[in-house]
């Protein structure tokens, strides 16, 4: 069957497992779409809507909203229209080759037939779709690989739209956000700018004539400046240091994006409190909740919760507003999101990734455990108290859908990045959720050190 010419029809994915009542995504949630290319031609006023999407094995499939995608009668709901990933090309697009808009990616499908954009609502979002998708495309790629495109196949110059075209016959390469967007044209300035013929005038700041004054309006001056710098400078030294101002309480630093050290030390803890507060709280709703930390809570209300936490306010979990367990899972991933260094430190951040390549399991737990004992205590302590959790999460992955790959994907970008952006995005998640699974999978073994 000639893939550049089947159309992907919406009824067999309807009918797809029509014995089970409802067919399970991947992973699905909201996003904003606009279509820069449809069946080969550009799109020139492409408009952003709002979508919900699902993927489901090698397609994504597009609802009008939520409810949609859980029609009574149908295995994926009563979607709107789908992207085949087969062939696919994934790019990530840059902020300022995105009109400034964060956190969006581009997908162009097999043949240059449709292009593409989406927005997530943040950065998190984006690299779990972009883990998701890209492992797929890889997938049936090696699966069954398909023929290259030339660009005779591609009509119309439609692959040009937006800027240089990504290779047609690498169906897997990730073009780099430089190249995702055209780069600006240099536009040449007319050379009589600046000719009078031109009509144009040509204005010249004016220079003002300093009024000499006399030798001894100037010693007055020098006087006065004297007096005036010694008064300040008394006043400098006698104002308190920073340091004195925390010790004595009356500055304080939030809770929420203050370093772990800094936290721990003044609670006089090896483990944030809020941390062990919120991972109880979550186990006493139950681990079991479809959707745990995949589903966001509602961010006002996480929001609150992190102004009162700021300011020292203690926050009783059985009041009815903090009932919801996305609440609290929310707030958790929040404060690890909201460190200004990671909770595995950017110290640390390339020789985990050199775990990963190591094509050996016992060699990989070993250099691990020497990698937790090199952490900060703190910082080793409290993920070990996290990944102890997360583990209990997995137990339930029957009923809450989370299994190892799913949690990593959440808490890799969570939990370390890079200090300085220097691998390709997608690249880099993709570490990240390898490094996290690792820990996942082999926790008692690894933290055994501590």
């Amino acid at each position: 069957e000639n893939k550049l010419n089947r159309s992907f029809e919406l009824d067999d994915i309807s009918e797809v497992d029509s014995k089970k009542d409802i067919k399970k995504a991947d992973i699905e949630g909201p996003l904003f779409r606009r279509k820069l290319v449809e069946g080969k031609k550009s799109i020139k006023k492409s408009m952003w809507q709002p979508v919900y999407c699902c993927k489901y094995g090698s397609s994504l499939v597009f609802y009008k909203d939520q409810k949609s995608s859980s029609k009574v009668g149908f295995a994926t709901g009563k979607p709107d229209s789908s992207l085949d990933l087969h062939g696919a090309i994934l790019d990530h697009v840059a902020k300022d080759k995105a009109k400034g808009k964060k956190n969006v990616f581009q997908i162009t499908s097999y043949g240059y037939q449709t292009v593409q954009q989406f927005v997530a609502d943040n950065e998190i979002e984006m690299a779990q779709w972009i883990t998701s998708i890209q492992t797929t495309i890889k997938h049936l790629e090696e699966e069954e690989p398909l023929p290259p495109i030339s660009m005779e196949e591609v009509d119309g110059g439609a692959h040009k739209v937006k800027g240089k075209p990504s290779p047609p016959n690498s169906a897997l390469v990730l073009v780099s956000p430089e190249d995702t967007c055209a780069q600006p044209t240099t536009v040449a300035m007319p050379k009589n700018l600046n000719n009078e013929k031109s009509g144009l005038k040509v204005f010249q700041r004016r220079t003002s004539k300093k009024v000499p004054s006399s030798s001894s309006n100037t010693d007055t001056n020098d006087k006065e400046k004297t007096k005036i710098k010694k008064k300040l400078r008394k006043y400098i030294t006698a104002r308190p240091t920073f340091d004195d101002l925390e010790t004595q309480g009356i500055i304080k630093d939030y809770y929420f994006g203050c370093p772990i050290a800094k936290i721990c030390e003044r609670e006089d803890t090896l483990v944030p409190k809020l941390v062990v507060q919120l991972i109880n709280e979550v186990e006493k709703r139950g681990v079991d909740v479809d959707g745990i930390y995949r589903v966001s809570g509602n961010l006002s209300m996480i929001q609150k919760l992190r102004v009162m936490v700021d300011h020292g306010e203690a926050i009783d979990y059985q009041q009815h507003q903090w009932n919801d367990i996305h609440l609290l899972t929310g707030a958790l991933k929040l404060y690890f999101r909201e460190l200004p260094e990671p909770l595995i430190p950017f110290n640390m951040f390339e020789k985990f990734i050199t775990v990963t390549k190591s094509p050996f399991k016992g060699e990989k737990t070993s250099m691990i455990k020497k990698l937790i004992l090199e952490m900060p205590k703190e910082n080793a302590e409290t993920l070990h108290l996290l990944i102890i959790h997360l583990k209990k999460v997995m137990k339930h992955s029957a009923t809450n859908r989370m299994q190892s790959q799913n949690l990593s994907i959440i808490f890799g970008p969570t939990l370390l990045w890079p200090e300085h952006e220097g691998l390709d995005m997608t690249t880099t998640t993709v570490y990240q959720s390898l490094i996290i699974e690792l820990l996942l999978l082999d926790c008692d073994n690894i933290f055994s050190v501590l």
